[in-house]
């Protein structure tokens, strides 16, 4: 399948059907200098092979990363993940989500409390009219909606996570 001289050189062709991309491409790699220089035809097997694998580790960010590092890596990011959140349950802090889910639960509660308030006011007074109820309801829910509306300052979210 191979020609071979005695030197172990390889037509680009053949190692190029090796490798599995075009020989126009290996001229290109070796130009590049990412793979040995191409001499008549002829390049070096194992050298390139060698060189071409370095180069597509390469191309994925890091350089000469094994999977012992990235492995190592990630460990360790996980355990800081993990130590961070200790440390936040420990001080007392709350997760966002947890945030949240009181806030909207609090804000509901609220929100009904007060939209309960026109009719609340009808039972109790007698001098309350069918349009002045109607004028408080209104007056709530624009309220209401207004505050539902309101955005909060762009720097909250980085106020919040600074001590």
């Amino acid at each position: 399948m191979f020609e071979t001289n005695e030197d172990g050189m390889h037509s680009v062709e053949s190692v190029a059907k090796l490798i599995g991309i075009t020989d126009r491409r290996i001229r290109q790699l070796s130009k590049d200098e990412a793979v040995p220089k191409v001499v008549r035809g002829k390049i070096h097997l194992v050298q390139t092979v060698q060189a071409y694998c370095n180069y597509l580790r390469n191309l994925g960010g890091t350089k000469n990363a094994d999977y012992h590092e990235e492995r190592a890596r990630l460990t360790k990011l996980k355990a800081d993940a993990v130590e961070s959140d200790n440390r936040a349950r420990d001080e007392g802090w709350l997760s966002v989500d947890a945030v949240e889910s009181l806030m909207v639960e609090n804000n509901t509660a609220i929100r009904t409390r007060l939209l309960g308030v026109p009719g609340k006011w009808a039972a109790s007074s007698p001098d309350a009219t069918v349009d002045a109820v109607g004028d408080l309801d209104n007056l709530i829910r624009e309220a209401l909606g207004d505050a539902a509306s309101t955005k909060p300052p762009k720097d909250l979210i980085s106020r919040l996570t600074t001590r």
